[in-house]
Formats: C-alpha cells, sequence, structure tokens
C-alpha cells in the first residue's frame, strides 16, 4: 500500500481518537509467488495482480502518523512480531527484501 492511501485512514483514526497501530509483514516477491502457488480456485492471484502490488508497496513510517508499529516476519513457519524500526526497514528495502 502507498502512504498517500494509508494517510487517508491514518489521518481519519487520528482526528477520531483512536490509537493508530500498524503491522509491516515482511515476505520477498518471491516468497509471495510460492505461497501464491499453493492456493487453488478463486484464492490463486493473478500474477500481474502480486507483480503490480510489490511495485507501489512503500514501506510504513512512524512519521506517518502511527502510534505503534510492528515488523512481522516468518521463521520457521512462526510469525515473529517485533517493533519496528524506521532505519532497520529501510536498510532491508534497500537489500530488495521488500514485500
Amino acid at each position: 500500500m502507498t502512504k498517500n492511501k494509508r494517510n487517508q485512514y491514518i489521518n481519519e483514526a487520528n482526528n477520531a481518537g483512536f490509537e493508530v497501530i500498524g503491522y509491516y509483514f515482511k515476505s520477498s516477491i518471491n516468497e509471495a509467488i510460492e505461497r501464491n502457488e499453493q492456493r487453488e480456485g478463486k484464492e490463486k492471484v493473478p500474477l500481474i495482480a502480486i507483480r503490480g502490488s510489490h511495485a507501489k508497496l512503500e514501506l510504513p513510517s512512524f512519521a506517518e502518523g502511527y502510534d505503534k508499529l510492528f515488523y512481522v516476519y516468518i521463521d520457521n513457519e512462526i510469525f515473529i512480531v517485533e517493533e519496528y524500526n524506521d532505519d532497520k526497514c529501510n536498510t532491508i528495502a534497500e537489500k530488495g527484501a521488500q514485500p
């Protein structure tokens, strides 16, 4: 999702007095395609949609107005949740690990 799209929701939530919590799920495009290949029927997403979403994805940042932000990834089929760090995630994206 793009920052502009998220901004719509974050601003509305902040204006309504809600706490804004975000979760960034890390996965490479290859991992996303592999998971998609395991799906069947209507659950399977066209490859062009995966690639298009990947191309538009922008990493979240606390500067967008999040109160809390978490980084989620899978390690040995277990979801790991860590506090988000803008610098760490930007470094990961530079290495091409962005979903």
